[in-house]
């Protein structure tokens, strides 16, 4: 089997990195989506994305994926159609940066984690939301006024 992660220095790829001629885009995207086995979709992923030398930190749970890449030009499609492949992720919005040189990242960083964070987080706002808007109905409590500027 071959290994599914880096083995070289932090400082040479990074070296490398630079050394590189060819433009990145850097893009970022999450999704929540059932995986059944984290650990497998993330070998699967890591395989197809090291293959055309697709850089940055992508975390898988059983909850979805939320990545943040850098993918050289002429490996732009070849992403895509890889990502497409993907049924949850095909045809998911992307944010593209706009002021980037392309060197966000010089290693592929896959890591499967036991719970998303960012998911976690959305629900206990939405809970305290919910909480607080019970009890400003109730009378005993109003909620905040926003005025947008």
């Amino acid at each position: 089997m071959s290994v599914l992660h880096n083995r070289i220095s932090q400082a040479e790829l990074k070296k490398l990195l630079y050394a590189e001629t060819e433009r990145r885009t850097t893009i970022s995207f999450y999704q929540y989506f059932a995986i059944e086995d984290p650990k497998q979709f993330r070998d699967e992923l890591y395989k197809a994305l090291n293959a055309i030398k697709v850089f940055g930190r992508i975390y898988i749970a059983h909850e979805g994926i939320n990545a943040q890449i850098s993918v050289p030009e002429t490996n732009f499609e070849a992403r895509k159609n890889y990502r497409y492949s993907i049924a949850p992720l095909n045809g998911l919005r992307l944010n593209i940066a706009v002021d980037d040189d392309g060197k966000s990242f010089w290693v592929l960083k896959i890591k499967v984690r036991q719970l998303n964070y960012l998911f976690r987080t959305l629900e206990f706002k939405k809970l305290i939301f919910t909480y607080l808007y019970k009890i400003s109905i109730d009378g005993s409590f109003v909620l905040p006024r926003y005025d947008a500027p």
